[in-house]
């Protein structure tokens, strides 16, 4: 079955390069949402898939149409980001809202903030400001609980234990009951800092798939 892979938010394709080399996958199916200036490429396979994403890229996901999507591998993801009356787990608002007010005249320092903050080195490609903006509006509005939740057990998570931006609890609370949990050590860049672990437990998901 095929592999797509989905970026998160102010990374682009190369975030899974370690993750690929892992799998000995060559010529891997990645989403680029064009936020880093590279040419977007959001087109998925019309024939069935698994989909692995990262992050803000499991909201995408969520979002698009999942006919021929065989089953999510949810690495540092979530369903829902910011916090509301039904979801009080989630990051509050005005974080979001004070990075897009800045994001017109300082993206490049609004990215590098973010990065530092998760454990992750200042973005060394161009930035697309609409595009970013774009992404953090998703966060603002998304809510892809009722899609992940139609997933059911085809929907497998992992957590850093370490991750300050996305808890646990958070995971949980957005991807359901039926869903899959999975945690390891580290924190919110996996493929980056885990590639191995990502891909022992994409091997092992690819198993569980269809059951």
């Amino acid at each position: 079955m095929r592999r797509v892979f989905v970026h998160g938010w102010s990374y682009d394709a190369g975030l899974w390069d370690g993750v690929c080399r892992a799998l000995g996958e060559a010529d891997s199916w990645r989403i680029d949402l064009g936020q880093t200036g590279a040419p977007v490429r959001d087109a998925l396979p019309q024939e069935p898939y698994l989909a692995v994403t990262h992050s803000a890229g499991t909201l995408w996901l969520l979002e698009q149409d999942l006919r021929h999507c065989a089953g999510i591998v949810a690495v540092n993801g979530f369903a829902r980001f910011t916090a509301g009356a039904d979801f009080p787990v989630g990051v509050p608002p005005r974080m979001v809202q004070r990075m897009r007010r800045r994001l017109e005249t300082e993206a490049a320092e609004v990215v590098a903030t973010f990065r530092r903050e998760i454990g992750g080195a200042p973005p060394a490609a161009p930035l697309s400001g609409a595009r970013l903006d774009e992404g953090l509006q998703r966060l603002l509005a998304s809510d892809g609980r009722a899609a992940a939740h139609s997933m059911g057990a085809r929907l497998i998570w992992l957590a850093g234990t370490e991750d300050r931006l996305v808890t646990p609890a958070m995971a949980r609370a957005g991807f359901g009951p039926l869903a899959r949990e999975n945690r390891c050590a580290g924190g919110h860049l996996l493929p980056l800092d885990a590639p191995e672990t990502v891909a022992a437990l994409l091997r092992k998901a690819e198993g569980h798939i269809g059951r």
